[in-house]
């Protein structure tokens, strides 16, 4: 049935031009330490997984995460940017920057 539903919706829009990606945050022995995962489809930014170690919260590494995706959606065509804050267990000062990181680049929707 979702197969039938993507084929109808590009049949219909044309080629979203779907691609995925992924950026990390890598520690000085390049083990990765944090990250999102992503899709890019009919221009817009997709953030699926958002995650970044205990150790490295609270030092900005997850505002210049977004940015560096940003940078790069941008660079691939993208206009718009949707990223849902799942979990409960979230940094207070991140989430009050990533508020005004919503105010300055983002429309919020609720």
């Amino acid at each position: 049935m979702v197969q039938q539903l993507i084929q109808f919706n590009s049949h219909r829009a044309g080629d979203g031009n779907f691609r995925q990606l992924a950026v990390f945050l890598r520690d000085t022995q390049e083990t990765i330490v944090g990250g999102l995962i992503g899709s890019i489809y009919w221009q817009w930014l997709y953030i699926d997984v958002f995650w970044i170690s205990e150790s490295h919260r609270g030092g900005g590494y997850g505002s210049s995460l977004l940015a560096a995706a940003e940078q790069e959606a941008i660079a691939r065509g993208c206009e718009y940017s949707y990223f849902w804050i799942r979990l409960a267990f979230r940094h207070r000062n991140f989430i009050r920057s990533l508020v005004i990181l919503c105010l300055v680049s983002y429309q919020i929707f609720r």
